[in-house]
């Protein structure tokens, strides 16, 4: 509704940032139109470790950022996004919808900012 692009995930996707130190952001958004008691929960592997795990709201994007703390030894890091939880057209919204496929929640952008760019002071 905000017309801020993003993709969906299952129960697990993958997006790649690259090697640098500094911070990883992850936007991401649960469903609002799904009436449930337990949130949906996003888990943030970095290269195999996880990092972080935490709330998605469904009234706002949160802003879901981890540090990186050392240089990757390869020239792109994995980051896996696990979701507790999923929900399909059809079961959720329409029972006579077509779409049985699960979907997790939103992600919109993901950004590395390195910490080089946070340190920099201007010249002069």
């Amino acid at each position: 509704p905000d017309g801020r692009r993003y993709r969906w995930t299952t129960r697990h996707a993958v997006t790649w940032a690259g090697p640098e130190i500094g911070f990883l952001t992850i936007t991401a958004r649960s469903p609002d139109f799904l009436k449930r008691t337990r949130p949906f929960v996003l888990q943030v592997e970095v290269d195999g470790v996880v990092v972080k795990r935490t709330r998605v709201s469904s009234d706002r994007w949160d802003a879901v950022t981890v540090p990186l703390p050392r240089k990757a030894m390869q020239a792109k890091r994995r980051v896996d996004l696990r979701v507790n939880q999923v929900w399909t057209a059809r079961r959720d919204r329409d029972p006579h919808a077509d779409d049985d496929r699960p979907m997790g929640v939103m992600v919109g952008e993901v950004k590395l900012t390195p910490l080089a760019a946070l340190t920099r002071r201007p010249v002069g």
